[in-house]
């Protein structure tokens, strides 16, 4: 991603930092600080980057084998086996200002001198997140501007439009797309890179036969998300 044209912001979500990504046409990220794709680095010792998306076990289950079923809508709270059961939904999402002159802050760029097109856009990413967080919100509004290859921005627009309740495979993701069958490995990949997790819901691709393989932002998140909207994860 070009982010000398990019302006940042930290939000603090349930499911951790972040990080908001805006230029003066719409959002163009929105990371979890974890993520090994995540335009700033930040100074946390313990920080351990998500450098394998289909790793993850739980109470001795592989989470990439499980399987998910169809959405009932938002639920505030997380059962499957209590992997998230001390999250709070409800605290939604809130902004954080890195410290005057910490590494973090330098690598937000004057961020307090962004133009006011960009704030608006900030401000509208940061309502919509904080009420799909709280159970309020399926379907995001905010303005987007992707900057991928031909193929990745094909397979991102047709992520975007997917409806609100509905997962999709790789396979059908790249019909939609309009991309030869030969190509749909190369989905997976234009998947992976996707730089708008939740807002462009790459968590809600799934295998041909319904099991969660990988999500760059870690499959626990993955399996929260989804049963945030509603989804059975078993």
């Amino acid at each position: 991603m070009q982010t000398d044209a990019l302006f940042f912001r930290q939000v603090e979500t349930p499911l951790g930092l972040a990080v908001l990504a805006a230029n003066p046409i719409g959002l163009a990220g929105f990371y979890f600080s974890d993520q090994r794709d995540c335009p700033i680095q930040f100074p946390i010792s313990n920080l351990q980057k998500i450098n394998r998306p289909q790793a993850g076990e739980h109470q001795g289950t592989t989470l990439r084998r499980l399987k998910v079923s169809p959405s009932q809508g938002h639920i505030n709270g997380s059962g499957w086996h209590n992997l998230y059961k001390d999250i709070n939904w409800g605290r939604g999402v809130r902004e954080v200002t890195p410290s005057p002159g910490s590494p973090t802050n330098r690598q937000f760029k004057c961020d307090g001198q962004a133009p006011r097109a960009v704030s608006l856009v900030f401000e509208h990413a940061i309502a919509e997140l904080d009420a799909y967080f709280r159970g309020q919100l399926m379907r995001f509004s905010v303005p987007l501007s992707f900057s991928g290859t031909n193929f990745q921005m094909k397979i991102w627009h047709a992520l975007a439009s997917l409806p609100s309740n509905k997962l999709t495979s790789y396979g059908e993701l790249g019909r939609v797309a309009g991309v030869t069958p030969g190509a749909y490995r190369a989905v997976g990949v234009a998947v992976g890179r996707n730089p708008l997790s939740i807002i462009v819901p790459c968590h809600r691709v799934v295998a041909s036969n319904a099991q969660l393989t990988g999500y760059g932002g870690g499959l626990k998140r993955k399996v929260a998300l989804l049963e945030h909207e509603g989804f059975k994860v078993s």
